[in-house]
């Protein structure tokens, strides 16, 4: 038993095989395109995180800027002699409040302090 192909079969074969590769080139070249441009958003999203952190650790300098702009700093106060340290702390608000109403005329209330730490070992 012979196998003949006629000359249509080899021409719709031929057709069929160069469409085939006609569409895998088209499918590289749309593969590519779309490979370099997403290289280019993977760069363009990197800038934008390197941005992002850029303002995060900006904020967070402002807010602890912020956070400290009323601080006061007293030197040369005398350490209280008590040994408990809720008494110690209620001696050092005492001497502010006095150093603050009477000696700098600056009226403040215990309620005006929002946080107090108080001496050298202090953790407050």
């Amino acid at each position: 038993m012979e196998n003949k192909v006629s000359k249509e079969d080899m021409e719709k074969a031929l057709n069929q095989h160069t469409e085939m590769l006609a569409d895998e080139t088209y499918a590289s070249k749309i593969k590519n395109e779309v490979d370099q441009h997403l290289n280019g958003m993977d760069s363009q999203i990197s800038r934008v995180n390197t941005k992002i952190d850029e303002v995060r650790k900006k904020t967070i300098i402002e807010q602890d800027r912020e956070n400290r702009i009323s601080n006061l700093i007293l030197y040369n106060v005398q350490e209280p002699r008590s040994p408990n340290q809720d008494e110690r702390w209620k001696e050092d608000r005492e001497f502010c409040l006095e150093l603050f109403n009477k000696v700098l005329r600056v009226p403040i209330k215990e309620d005006d302090i929002k946080r107090f730490v108080s001496g050298l070992n202090s953790t407050g």
